[in-house]
């Protein structure tokens, strides 16, 4: 029996009692129809429960060398309170924030930083040779001026509007709305 605990309050299976009892409500209920549903909903609530994110944390006293390697970070925050040093030829893509606190060290010389959306820089960064760019690409959109970013300046964030986006409370309420408009449909037999 597969067992997921969607906002910790009921689990799948819960949720599927909560349909069918939904869908009993109603007259004459297709019991092929409630089985089609009911084999259709794990698989459902699997997709909206949404995809884990972290960020990439440097702590004080850390170090991540990238050795001139190359890192695609999928569109998460690279925080760095510690020392980042990136190595020459080295790439990393896919940054959301890039955020140099007090104390912190980013070494990009001969390398390449490309970010989507906000880069502070309240530390010390080394870029001779290397760039810091702001791109705008489908699984991390751009917020602000697209192109070369100075990355030895202290920028601070510029304030702008977010992408707006469902939250997973809303993709809940969406799915129970649209299981009890099914129910309807099968009881009214189109």
């Amino acid at each position: 029996m597969l067992k997921i605990t969607l906002f910790e309050v009921f689990t799948v299976n819960e949720y599927m009692c909560l349909i069918a009892n939904m869908c009993q409500m109603h007259a004459n209920v297709n019991a092929k129809a409630l089985r089609a549903v009911h084999s259709l909903l794990p698989v459902f609530f699997i997709l909206i429960t949404g995809v884990a994110r972290s960020d990439v944390l440097i702590p004080r006293g850390a170090q991540l060398n990238l050795g001139g390697g190359s890192a695609l970070l999928g569109c998460t925050d690279l925080v760095i309170g510690g020392a980042a040093i990136q190595g020459s030829g080295a790439s990393t893509i896919g940054v959301r924030n890039l955020s140099v606190f007090a104390g912190g060290s980013l070494d990009m010389a001969r390398s390449s930083v490309q970010l989507a959306q906000q880069y502070t820089n309240n530390g010390t960064v080394n870029a001779s040779g290397g760039s810091l760019s702001r791109v705008d690409i489908a699984s991390c959109p751009a917020i602000g001026k697209v192109g070369v970013i100075d990355p030895i300046s202290h920028a601070t964030p510029t304030s702008v509007a977010s992408v707006p986006s469902l939250q997973a409370y809303f993709v809940v309420f969406l799915a129970l709305a649209m299981a009890a408009m099914g129910c309807n449909r099968i009881r009214r037999g189109t």
